[in-house]
């Protein structure tokens, strides 16, 4: 196949040396040509008017070097190349009137005529006259002009003169060199020929240039008058091209589109923030743009418009492209260009774009599935944040923090030394709950747990006390040690759960021990307390440990009463700078704040999302980037579906069976199902009794699910019939489904009954006659 792009310019070269000359010897001097408007008595634009009503105007007039090849083929072969006319005249309606005419200086070489609809650009009543036909079939489309608004990538029909229709590509969008000008043109690509190709002015759509090729060669004779020879010469035309000397075609330079006002916002964020890049697209001759792009670190990245609606760009449309960065250890730079085919712009490159790395790092929730519980307990205090061997934040006395004891993560370890304690401040509380967890190496000591109150006066009042002695509860209610009840020990390295509830107003307090309510309204020992302050911890033996893990305040913001009874989410994290508040968001809710590393309670099964955010005293925001985990710690649930022939459960051998499965974690791995107790199978899809070859009886179909960590679903159960169709068994469990009844409608039981009663009758009836008579 010819390559098409060096053909139009190995061809317009060539014709650019003929029309050359002869536009020296036309007299009348060639116009600049102005691609947005054609002449007319009118000064109709045709650039405003839609592409279907374009107007083909009345006496459009162009002038273009014709070439024939070959002509003449007898004795040599010879082109032909003479001056052709192009006219429109106005009939009526959208009806024209066009001619094309080639004059020797003797005569018409040919004169085709047609008419043509410019709504549609179809010809009709075209004839090819006097010596070469190069008419074409009525409903063929103009070669003269196209419709002006085409795009690259159309297919355009154009009637190639002396054939017909051919299909022409829209190729591309260039400049075109003439004796006239330099002229913007869409570039048509021959479909039906190797080698055939048209231009037509881009706003206008009016012809340029072409080369057509025929299919089918246009034959002929010239006459002797023409060639000077003794005898007629005969023709056969392969191609045709035209090249555009003049006419009243105005056509002006393209002004190049212009980009301002050029922006991105905002100019610092982290990997995570979506940065915005705007600028404003204008052309004066209202040229919708072939592409605007944002260039970032020399990376092309296509705009799109932000409002689609707006087609005027001659008062500019703004271009917007939004995407995250990278964290980059440099300023990024970026800059703006665009065009609208034939002329471009850009604007000045910028480098003032930061991208900074996140100043806090998530450690904790790992990236992964959690299947468990990770050993810590959401509380007030959980000493996460406390250094091994270190006094606990915020306690008095010899409060130790622990990594580890029997299942605990984080925990205060005291020894006493006799008669010590440990202690944290309450803040006044006049009611509320105190909830921990509590673990001695050794219940026959005597140890206390004091909440210590002012009174009215503003006394110290110790209105709470709660003890371990010889292996059991205590507590003081009044003035009185009482067991909590004989159900209560506390055994030696063991973990307790131990809530207290008070209300200073009733001077009263309830005891809670491993979730079992062990005592309530008791009075307080000391009573009269109007708050309390501080809860203590008392050891009267020396050398007894005693640990102490997931202390909750339910007065404390973000802890929930409860929230320590289940081990919860480790959220731990790193920072760079030294913050004045800092807070997590999960799953994108409202932020909750954080006092440090700490355990939160566990989220639901399923996909979530964590960050972490911050701030400093002079307040500069700061955040982590998004970290995103599963929670599967349940199994899946699975379900079975059928259709019952009958009833609830009687079924046939073509019922259906679905199992589907459903997993909110790691997802669904694998569905089991077993059928009367035999070997389990792998569910593969929908399936009948029928296909394993069942005969008739009461089947259970047994089912479970696996997840993708391992979670097995218990069994599931269900027990079906499987009859014959239109049979049902005797008391078949369907709840009244069966077959067809003997009479619809009627019980089979009284059915039989009346029949057994009908003798009967009658020998009444006759039994009494014999007595009338």
């Amino acid at each position: 196949m010819i390559n098409k792009r060096k053909t139009i310019f190995v061809l317009i070269s060539l014709a650019l040396l003929i029309t050359a000359s002869l536009a020296m010897l036309s007299s009348s001097s060639p116009k600049i040509l102005k691609a947005a408007e054609l002449s007319s008595e009118d000064e109709i634009d045709l650039k405003s008017q839609d592409a279907v009503n374009s107007p083909l105007f009345d006496g459009l007039y162009g002038w273009y070097d014709t070439y024939i090849y070959p002509f003449v083929t007898f004795p040599v072969i010879m082109p032909y190349d003479a001056p052709t006319y192009f006219t429109y005249t106005h009939e009526s309606g959208n009806i024209f009137n066009a001619k094309h005419q080639a004059d020797s200086g003797m005569g018409y070489i040919f004169n085709t005529t047609w008419q043509e609809d410019n709504t549609s650009r179809v010809i009709s009543s075209c004839i090819g006259d006097p010596i070469i036909d190069l008419s074409v079939p009525d409903g063929s489309h103009s070669f003269g002009w196209i419709f002006p608004n085409v795009s690259i990538g159309n297919i355009v029909k154009i009637g190639v003169p002396g054939e017909g229709d051919h299909d022409f590509l829209v190729s591309s969008l260039e400049y075109l060199s003439t004796p006239i000008g330099d002229i913007g043109i869409h570039v048509l690509e021959d479909q039906d020929t190797d080698d055939g190709i048209a231009c037509y002015e881009w706003r206008t759509g009016v012809l340029m240039y072409a080369h057509f090729t025929l299919n089918t060669p246009v034959t002929g004779s010239l006459p002797t008058w023409l060639t000077g020879q003794s005898i007629p010469l005969p023709y056969s035309i392969d191609y045709i091209e035209f090249f555009v000397l003049d006419g009243n075609v105005d056509v002006y330079p393209n002004e190049a589109p212009v980009l301002s006002d050029e922006s991105v916002a905002p100019k610092e964020g982290y990997p995570n923030t979506l940065f915005e890049f705007k600028v404003n697209y204008t052309d004066s001759e209202n040229d919708a743009p072939a592409y605007v792009n944002v260039i970032i670190n020399e990376t092309a990245y296509p705009m799109v418009k932000e409002d689609d609606m707006d087609k005027d760009y001659t008062d500019g449309c703004i271009y917007t492209y939004a995407s995250a960065l990278a964290f980059a250890p440099y300023n990024y730079s970026y800059y703006f260009n665009c065009s609208d085919g034939l002329e471009s712009d850009e604007t000045a490159m910028y480098d003032d774009l930061k991208v900074k790395d996140y100043p806090l790092q998530i450690i904790a929730p790992e990236d992964k599935i959690y299947t468990e519980h990770m050993l810590s307990y959401p509380a007030t205090y959980g000493f996460e944040n406390d250094v091994d061997g270190s006094v606990a934040n915020g306690w008095s006395g010899q409060a130790i923090v622990e990594s580890s004891y029997m299942g605990h993560n984080k925990v205060i370890k005291h020894i006493t030394s006799g008669w010590d304690g440990i202690s944290t401040p309450i803040d006044n509380q006049t009611s509320g709950t105190i909830e921990f967890y509590f673990n001695t190496e050794n219940t026959y000591g005597d140890l206390q747990f004091n909440c210590f109150g002012y009174d009215p006066s503003d006394a110290s009042t110790r209105p709470i006390i709660l003890g371990v002695h010889f292996g059991r509860f205590r507590h003081l209610s009044g003035a009185v040690w009482q067991n909590l009840d004989i159900d209560t020990p506390c055994s030696a390295d063991t973990w307790y759960h131990v809530r207290i509830d008070f209300n200073c107003g009733t001077d009263t307090w309830n005891t809670t021990i491993n979730g079992e309510l062990k005592s309530w309204d008791d009075p307080f020992y000391q009573g009269d307390s109007k708050n309390i302050r501080d809860l203590r911890y008392y050891q009267f033996d020396p050398g007894y440990v005693t640990r102490f893990d997931a202390i909750g305040f339910s007065w404390v913001p973000n802890y929930k009463i409860g929230d320590n009874l289940q081990e919860g989410l480790w959220v731990s994290f790193e920072n760079n700078t030294i913050l004045d508040w800092a807070g997590y968001s999960l799953d994108g809710q409202a932020n909750i704040d954080l006092l440090g590393n700490t355990t939160i309670p566990l989220p639901a099964d399923g996909p979530h999302t964590i960050q972490i955010f911050g701030n400093d005293t002079t307040g500069n925001d700061f955040q982590s980037s998004p970290r995103s985990f599963i929670i599967d710690t349940l199994p899946p649930t699975s379900s079975l579906a059928f259709t019952p022939y009958k009833g609830t459960n009687i079924t046939i051998d073509t019922t259906l069976f679905t199992i589907t499965a459903d997993d909110l974690g790691s997802g669904v791995s694998m569905i089991k199902v077993n059928i009367n107790n035999t070997v389990w199978i792998d569910y593969a899809g929908p399936f009948t009794l029928g296909d394993f070859a069942y005969g008739l009886g009461i089947y259970n179909i047994s089912y479970y699910a696996i997840d993708n960590e391992g979670h097995e679903e218990e069994i599931q159960t269900t027990l079906v019939e499987l009859v014959e169709k239109d049979v049902i068994s005797d008391g078949g469990g369907g709840g009244g489904g069966g077959g067809e009844e003997a009479i619809p409608g009627y019980d089979l039981f009284i059915i039989v009954g009346l029949i057994c009663l009908m003798p009967v009758i009658v020998f009444t009836r006759r039994w009494k006659g014999k007595q009338d008579d």
